[in-house]
């Protein structure tokens, strides 16, 4: 399902499942994540067989999933308690040219891969 709301497109087809809580009239709600990181709910089944979806702030998708899911779905979206050697996503940002290029060469160096450079500089700076 596609929605456009508020000029923002929320489509099921290209967001990440989350979860999803079945009701008691069959109807069932499924919380996505988007690649932007937004949440979005997308409600249907029941006695209204209507599709919709629903915006959420971070603050109510926690709310929604805290009590909709598991307690381990639960930690495992707002905690990140994963198995960080095995589950990954992908993530796409800028950095300045030059520093790329110093990443590139200290990488062709080590035989080490990028992803793994900036995944190990990444856990450095989360320490602090």
């Amino acid at each position: 399902m596609r929605r456009i709301i508020k000029n923002k497109v929320y489509d099921t087809s290209t967001a990440k499942k989350i979860g999803t809580y079945r009701g008691l009239f069959d109807n069932y709600e499924s919380l996505y994540r988007k690649k932007t990181g937004e949440f979005f709910l997308h409600a249907y089944g029941g006695t209204n067989s209507e599709e919709s979806i629903i915006p959420l702030t971070y603050d109510k998708a926690q709310e929604w999933a805290e009590i909709s899911l598991t307690e381990e779905q639960y930690e495992r979206i707002f905690f990140g308690v994963v198995d960080e050697y095995t589950e990954t996503e992908a993530l796409t940002v800028q950095i300045p040219t030059a520093l790329l290029i110093q990443l590139r060469r200290r990488t062709d160096k080590s035989g080490q891969l990028i992803k793994e450079a900036v995944a190990e500089a990444l856990r450095q700076w989360l320490k602090r």
